[in-house]
């Protein structure tokens, strides 16, 4: 079974989008697309979705405008509890 397959089918609640796409995500197209669909196909299967390596105001503005729901990373400060992201992001830290 493929990736998208277990998602369809695995009974989580977050979807976690790896830190390699989003670290690039305001240069690399192609990132960014990867991150637009990882977070629209884990909202379609019920998921909340969580993006790593949220490490400015500019990556947490792009995640916000894609809809992503949390941000994880170390913008704002060392590790705290989770910060939604769009319902209004003020800063990042990992999401629990």
């Amino acid at each position: 079974m493929s990736s998208f397959g277990y998602l369809k089918h695995f009974p989580v609640d977050f979807l976690k989008i790896d830190g390699s796409f989003v670290r690039e995500i305001l240069r690399d197209p192609i990132d960014r697309e990867m991150v637009r669909s990882i977070n629209e196909i884990g909202h379609l299967t019920g998921k909340q979705t969580i993006a790593e390596f949220a490490e400015n105001a500019e990556i947490i503005q792009m995640l916000t405008s894609l809809g992503v729901d949390y941000a994880q990373g170390l913008w704002g400060g060392p590790a705290s509890e989770g910060v939604e992201v769009g319902g209004g992001l003020a800063g990042a830290g990992p999401a629990v």
